[in-house]
């Protein structure tokens, strides 16, 4: 039997390789500014990694599940869309902040967390 998250995952490959046939076929390189740079950002580390991750996150009820889903697509989108960032030299610069951005809310995120899973809130009541 195919796992929820295996079936949201290949939904997310085939709707970002159905961005990437379309833009293609309409050729929307020429189209979008910096070109190749934001079609890759929103095919491959967007809809393809970043997207179901964070739809995993919100859904699941497992707190170290919602952790998992959180770290994985903020830090390996981050880690891809700088890696993605010598692809098109018009759309480096871009790709760079956005890459940093990721990484940096995925820090921020962190952050968040462990201070609400300091000793400051062991006391403290759900209410």
């Amino acid at each position: 039997m195919v796992t929820r998250e295996s079936r949201v995952t290949l939904a997310a490959l085939s709707v970002a390789a159905a961005v990437v046939v379309v833009s293609l076929v309409l050729n929307l390189q020429q189209a979008v500014p910096y070109g190749s740079a934001i079609l890759y950002l929103i095919a491959f580390p967007g809809l393809a990694l970043l997207v179901p991750q964070l739809y995993l996150a919100r859904t699941t009820d497992d707190p170290g599940m919602r952790k998992w889903h959180l770290r994985a697509g903020l830090g390996a989108a981050g880690v891809l869309t700088l890696a993605g960032a010598n692809v098109d030299p018009t759309g480096r610069t871009a790709m760079q902040v956005i890459g940093v951005g990721l990484l940096i809310a995925l820090f921020v995120v962190e952050a968040v967390q462990g201070y609400y899973e300091s000793s400051l809130f062991e006391d403290a009541s759900a209410e």
